[in-house]
């Protein structure tokens, strides 16, 4: 899976910003100073479909399958957890990568 974080305001990049499958926060990437993101394709069989970033059993965690849902949260941003299949726009047809609209994280009140 591949996307963008931006500052839903000014539409900047974010960098540095935390992305995670919300059933495991321990798997997560940090976006890069362009607010770009990737976490490497994995099978989830629980929806009969790859979603291409959940696990299977030789991946994170076992025999658990985790949810389509990601969490992205940033420093002076109001975290959020997305639905990727709902961001989705295409696929990359080199990678197989699911390519997401871009991710708009509210400031806080102190960054506004």
């Amino acid at each position: 899976m591949d996307g963008r974080v931006v500052d839903a305001n000014s539409h900047t990049p974010i960098a540095s910003a935390t992305v995670a499958i919300h059933d495991h926060s321990r798997s997560y990437v940090k976006t890069d100073a362009q607010g770009r993101f990737h976490i490497p394709r994995q099978k989830n069989f629980s929806f009969g479909y790859d979603l291409n970033f959940v696990c299977g059993p030789d991946d994170i965690g076992g025999n658990k399958y985790y949810s389509s849902d990601i969490d992205v949260s940033a420093t002076n941003y109001v975290t959020q957890k997305v639905s990727a299949p709902r961001h989705f726009t295409s696929c990359d047809t080199n990678t197989g990568a699911f390519i997401l609209k871009d991710i708009l994280l509210e400031p806080t009140s102190e960054k506004k």
